[in-house]
C-alpha cells in the first residue's frame, strides 16, 4: 500500500513514500531469484566474501584468503558457490572468475550471467571476452588487484597479457 497525502503532492509540503507497490514487488521477486551467497562478484568471489567496514572500505575475505577487491560488482550466478574460493594468477584462465565457472561446470552445475559480457573498452564489439586484473597503470596483472574488468582478447594482449 503506497502512502501519500489527500491531496496533490505538488501542492503539499507533506513528504511520503514514492514507491510503486507493482514495481517494488516486481524487483523483490527478482532478489529472490538471485541470492546473495549465489552472486559471484567480477573478482571470482562470492558476493558474501565482501564485508564494509568503516574504516577502511569494502574487503573481500574468500575462504580465509585476502582478495583486494574493493568494489563489489555482482556478474555471474552460480548454481553452486562453493567453488569460488580460489584466487587470480593472471587474465582469463587463470582468473579467480573463470576459475570458479570452469570449475562449477566441470562438477556439473550451471549458472547465468547477470549482466552482459562487454569489453570495457569504449566501442569494443569484440565477443569475446574474459575476465582480467589491472594494476594501476591499467595494465594486466599477473596478481590480484582492486580493479577487475572485461576485456576481449584483442584488448588485453594490447594491454600486456602474454598468453590468455
Amino acid at each position: 500500500m503506497t502512502m501519500s497525502p489527500d491531496s496533490n503532492p505538488a501542492e503539499s509540503a507533506q513528504a511520503f513514500f514514492a514507491v510503486d507497490d507493482e514495481a517494488a514487488f516486481g524487483y523483490l521477486e527478482h532478489l529472490e531469484q538471485y541470492p546473495r551467497s549465489k552472486q559471484i562478484c567480477i573478482c571470482g568471489h562470492t558476493i558474501t566474501s565482501h564485508r564494509f567496514f568503516p574504516s577502511s572500505g569494502y574487503g573481500c575475505k574468500p575462504n580465509n584468503q585476502d582478495c583486494p577487491c574493493t568494489r563489489p560488482r555482482p556478474v555471474f550466478f552460480a548454481g553452486n558457490a562453493r567453488f569460488f574460493k580460489r584466487s587470480s594468477h593472471g587474465p582469463g584462465k587463470k582468473h579467480a572468475l573463470a576459475l570458479g565457472i570452469k570449475s562449477m561446470e566441470k562438477a556439473g552445475f550451471s549458472g547465468e550471467w547477470l549482466e552482459l559480457l562487454a569489453c570495457q573498452v569504449e566501442g569494443c564489439k569484440n565477443p569475446e571476452i574474459i575476465s582480467a586484473c589491472l594494476n594501476s597503470q591499467s595494465l594486466i596483472s599477473a596478481y590480484p588487484t582492486p580493479n577487475n574488468v572485461f576485456l576481449c582478447r584483442e584488448h588485453a594482449l594490447a594491454m600486456g597479457a602474454n598468453r590468455l
